[in-house]
């Protein structure tokens, strides 16, 4: 999949990371058993999607957003070549243990976000200058 993700991390501080991943894989099933590699929480900005995570298959859209768990294995199937978008919130297990007490299991099932209807939010990847200070972007669509 390294060739079909291109993530950009834009902000990595006390044990969460924020990142721009982009995803242009072609249209078709995913590669089956996946695993990622920490914890997260993923919010879908534009194009959508197959996940199929422990039995739930869920499409995602910029309405939804899903949590990944380093034990579960996933798929992302594509129904079209447009890619989607994503922005990632990536928290470490110290920090996992202190929000979900102790349970390192995240939810499998999606997250429903507030739409902006034309409105995308997209991080841009400048910071501001001193402390690392995500800049955020509004673009009418």
């Amino acid at each position: 999949m390294g060739d079909v993700l291109d993530s950009a991390s834009l902000l990595a501080l006390d044990g969460l990371e924020l990142a721009d991943v982009a995803c242009r894989h072609p249209r078709g099933r995913g590669e089956a058993g996946e695993v990622a590699d920490r914890h997260g929480i993923v919010f879908v900005r534009r194009g959508y999607f197959v996940r199929s995570a422990d039995g739930v298959e869920t499409v995602l859209d910029p309405t939804l957003a899903y949590c990944v768990t380093p034990s579960v294995e996933q798929r992302f199937d594509h129904p079209h070549d447009d890619g989607d978008d994503c922005t990632a919130l990536f928290l470490d297990d110290d920090l996992i243990r202190s929000l979900w007490g102790g349970d390192r299991d995240l939810p499998i099932r999606p997250i429903a976000t507030t739409y902006q209807g034309n409105a995308k939010f997209k991080p841009s990847r400048r910071f501001h200058q001193g402390p690392a200070v995500e800049v955020w972007r509004m673009s009418q669509g």
